[in-house]
């Protein structure tokens, strides 16, 4: 397990523990499926210094880009894989990737 999977697991637990479902699931699913091998994933892979809660923040930060461009209609995701607010973390349902 690489530092960004631990890291997304990591917020995956903070975000279920204080009741945020969806980021929680989010996190868990991009820490069991994000694979390097596009220059989003590349960064994130490679980055220079800590990636975890209380550093960084990569996690939050990935979360907070994804929904800065849903809310400028940049997302291009279809809704039916989008994760829903009533699923909760470990589920294993609703990839929030193509």
């Amino acid at each position: 397990m690489t530092a960004l999977q631990r890291a997304l697991q990591d917020q995956a637990q903070h975000c279920s523990s204080l009741g945020s479902p969806f980021m929680a699931q989010l996190c868990s699913v991009l820490a069991q499926n994000l694979q390097p091998g596009t220059p989003l994933s590349d960064r994130l892979f490679t980055w220079p210094g800590n990636v975890a809660f209380g550093a960084d923040a990569v996690p939050l930060r990935l979360c907070a880009a994804f929904h800065a461009l849903h809310l400028l209609g940049r997302d291009n995701l279809r809704r039916s894989t989008r994760p829903t607010a009533s699923m909760t973390a470990g589920s294993g349902t609703g990839s929030p990737t193509r």
